[in-house]
């Protein structure tokens, strides 16, 4: 994974399932193999809220555990009340 922080913003009219997919697809690929930093990640709370935790364990966590089993160690999340996701190597309130 770069080291820069990367923002996303998905169009609105899109389902919270289809956001949280698109970026978890996403994060998925940046992921390195043997990359032992931590990742920080920011999911707005719109997005976050409007489904179960089931449905967030199935997109998110599954997935990205699926591509490294390690990953739950070293990832950093907040919920944020930004329309927009982001990753990167550093917490947002450090960009």
């Amino acid at each position: 994974m770069e080291s820069q922080w990367k923002s996303l913003a998905f169009e609105q009219g899109s389902s919270p399932e289809a956001q949280l997919l698109a970026f978890t697809l996403l994060l998925r690929a940046s992921l390195r193999p043997g990359n032992m930093q931590p990742i920080a990640v920011d999911l707005p709370r719109a997005v976050y809220q409007a489904m179960s935790p089931d449905t967030f364990r199935a997109i998110f966590s599954d997935l990205l555990l699926e591509r490294d089993p390690a990953i739950e160690s070293r990832l950093q999340i907040r919920v944020v009340d930004d329309l927009a996701f982001g990753y990167g190597r550093r917490a947002s309130e450090d960009r």
